[in-house]
């Protein structure tokens, strides 16, 4: 697992695995806007915790 992170507060921003070499996940909280920001799927959800019923695009439930 290799981070990284912003040169001015430490804030972690990216994680990149080696096993997924094409991957680099962006922590949502390094954007200035991150609410203008819709996911376009969702991993692992088979470890959701049972609170948390996050809503398709549509506004549906998921």
């Amino acid at each position: 697992m290799e981070r990284g992170f912003c040169a001015r507060c430490g804030s972690t921003l990216t994680c990149a695995n080696q096993r997924r070499p094409n991957e680099t996940h962006f922590h949502l909280g390094a954007f200035e806007e991150p609410e203008k920001l819709k996911p376009t799927g969702e991993a692992f959800a088979g470890e959701r915790l049972p609170w948390l019923h996050p809503e398709a695009a549509s506004g549906s439930p998921v």
